[in-house]
């Protein structure tokens, strides 16, 4: 399953979200304000940015390791949190095309998946 599947989100994951949030252009210098947005404390997020200093790239990919992670609580990261939160710090384009990914992505899976469930069932009937 590919991250935007909808599934919850797992460090593994990360260099996924990272080029997914690059590919539409999202701004590094915004990862503070997604991370609130992603329910990361403040505490945590100065906590990244004093231990990246001058590496806005590193600050942003620590961002998404830490909620990925479920720091700070943080439970299931999944990709419409990820959307959601991009919403709302005004990143509307990037939510737009990751949202619009992941739509064309359904609807590629979808008949394979129902032929799937079909053949399962008249498998076992």
């Amino acid at each position: 399953m590919t991250i935007l599947s909808g599934r919850t989100l797992t460090p593994s994951d990360l260099d996924k979200v990272v080029d997914l949030l690059e590919k539409y252009h999202f701004s590094l210098k915004s990862y503070f304000d997604l991370g609130l947005y992603l329910h990361l404390s403040y505490s945590t997020l100065v906590e990244i940015k004093e231990n990246n200093r001058r590496d806005i790239r590193s600050c942003f990919k620590e961002c998404l390791a830490s909620w990925l992670s479920g720091a700070d609580g943080v439970e299931n990261p999944t990709i419409d949190k990820l959307i959601a939160a991009l919403e709302e710090i005004g990143e509307y384009a990037v939510a737009q095309y990751i949202d619009e990914e992941r739509r064309r992505e359904y609807d590629i899976i979808k008949p394979y998946s129902s032929l799937f469930i079909q053949h399962t069932c008249n498998n076992h009937f």
